[in-house]
């Protein structure tokens, strides 16, 4: 029944993790910049089948607001988490 291999999933270099900055001029000296108001997020490609949960979504920009997170590290995380929680859809 599970005779194929799993695909091997590649992930992109992500950034060396660091404390979180407490205060934007923390992050800006950390990061090169504030967190952002608001994010914008892509699904990485192969994975566009994947169907947006509203809930899931604010919790994390909640969970990013509050790390101080820059754009790209948020992005970069939710990356990992789609090459890595889901397949990604067949060609």
């Amino acid at each position: 029944m599970y005779d194929a291999p799993a695909p091997k999933v590649v992930l992109p270099d992500l950034p060396k993790p660091t404390a979180p900055a407490t205060t934007d001029k923390q992050a800006e000296a950390l990061y090169g910049g504030p967190a952002p108001q608001e994010y914008e997020f892509t699904i990485p490609l192969g994975y566009e089948h994947l169907v947006h949960d509203p809930g899931k979504h604010e919790q994390f920009v909640r969970y990013a607001r509050e790390q101080k997170l820059t754009q790209a590290q948020a992005q970069a995380l939710v990356d990992l988490h789609v090459r890595t929680a889901y397949s990604p859809s067949k060609r």
